[in-house]
């Protein structure tokens, strides 16, 4: 490994030691919570106050089959979609999709369509996180992960997202099955009934599987090797780990926005500005070269410049 191999990309929300001129940053693994959203049901009113609740949350998505006098969209993102009229929309239609500029919500073809049923899919990853759900570059929160998730054998402007996020072995919000939203419908028209407001649902009725194992003294996540890319596994090591089928990754990176406190580098690495590096992260020998600095027991300082090029280190102006 080279100097310049000590540093940190964002790798489905967890941050992975990669050369210090190539360190990126991005959002987190969070798949957007729809299932059952798009048609009214489970997830509807999963907003922070109550969004979607009342008489909308229960509003279901007719299909549509003519999408004559609809404006299209998404077409920049690599996607289809067509501009719902904004009393169609339903609240997680309101809460998931973006807005069109000439009025309504660009809603995907596909769940224009179906209603909102997506199409099953078999994703990158293997074991519990194989099974997953085509969901459409449309959808905000899935264009942002476009570049971690794959296509498969969804449809053109869709990737196949994980019914488990796996980063947590939790549901993602990805995979709905017909269980869950006549469970969250007739919770919804329960609720309504009684005037209060919709179910907030459960993001789908996909089981949980097994929480992650903890690494690295607690400080780390083990996470299947093939969440994290080829080229980026050997800057990772097991830590507590199963050796052979995962790699260890700092908790504390895997939020998304990870920033590393300031810190002054070692001379020999040109000194300035740093930010502190979780020491669970794998340095190989150049690890000599980092010290802790202004940083705690668990955390090195690793420069913001190096050989006159910045580094992009979470946190680094």
């Amino acid at each position: 490994m080279r100097l310049q191999s000590v540093a940190t990309v964002l790798v489905l929300g967890a941050l992975i030691a990669v050369p210090f001129t190539s360190i990126a940053c991005g959002p987190g693994f969070v798949e957007p919570p729809l299932a059952g959203s798009l048609d009214g049901s489970a997830g509807a009113a999963n907003g922070p106050s109550g969004e979607g609740a009342g008489e909308d949350s229960c509003k279901k998505l007719e299909p549509v089959s003519d999408f004559s006098g609809m404006a299209a969209c998404c077409e920049d993102k690599g996607a289809q979609g067509h501009c719902l009229e904004d009393e169609k929309a339903t609240a997680g239609i309101r809460k998931n999709m973006s807005q069109c500029t000439g009025g309504g919500w660009c809603v995907p073809d596909s769940v224009l369509k179906t209603g909102g049923k997506p199409k099953k899919c078999t994703t990158q990853f293997s074991g519990p996180n194989a099974p997953g759900a085509c969901r459409s570059l449309c959808i905000p929160e899935v264009y942002e992960k476009k570049d971690l998730l794959k296509q498969q054998d969804c449809d053109p402007g869709e990737v196949c997202a994980p019914c488990i996020n796996p980063l947590t072995g939790q549901p993602s919000g990805a995979c709905p099955n017909e269980e869950d939203e006549k469970k969250a419908e007739d919770d919804c028209k329960e609720k309504q009934e009684e005037g209060g407001s919709s179910s907030t649902g459960d993001g789908g009725a996909t089981p949980p599987g097994p929480p992650p194992k903890k690494c690295c003294e607690d400080r780390g996540t083990c996470l299947a090797k093939d969440i994290v890319p080829e080229k980026n596994q050997s800057n990772t090591n097991s830590n507590g780990c199963d050796a052979e089928t995962q790699k260890c990754v700092p908790t504390e990176m895997m939020g998304g926005n990870y920033k590393g406190a300031k810190c002054t580098p070692n001379f020999l690495l040109g000194g300035g500005a740093g930010v502190c590096l979780s020491t669970c992260l794998e340095f190989g020998l150049q690890g000599l070269l980092l010290t802790q600095g202004e940083c705690d027991d668990d955390h090195v300082c690793a420069p913001c410049v190096f050989g006159g090029k910045p580094t992009g280190a979470p946190g680094c102006e």
